[in-house]
């Protein structure tokens, strides 16, 4: 087994995120979801210039339909911490 990994590009969280407003308004599920999509902004996923499909490509890396996307992107845009049309991470943490 390899256990090289390629580019691996690291992610940084402030050690205070845990008094951070809009990440005490969230479930344990959406904080990991939302620290899914910042994997994913780090990767390119959600830069992709074919939106539907890097909208497909989300729904399938988070394990979920694409109704239950629509639903924690919500979620997350109402706490203040990403872009539900664009995926887009809005917030530091």
């Amino acid at each position: 087994m390899n256990t090289k990994r390629k580019n691996t590009q690291w992610m940084k969280l402030r050690t205070d995120a845990v008094n951070s407003a809009a990440l005490r308004m969230i479930s344990g599920d959406d904080f990991r979801y939302f620290t899914y999509l910042l994997c994913l902004k780090g990767d390119g996923t959600l830069d992709q210039p074919d939106k539907d499909m890097a909208r497909k490509e989300v729904a399938i890396k988070l394990r979920v339909t694409q109704n239950k996307l629509d639903k924690i992107l919500g979620r997350l845009e109402y706490a203040g911490l990403v872009c539900r049309d664009t995926m887009q991470p809005i917030a530091e943490v």
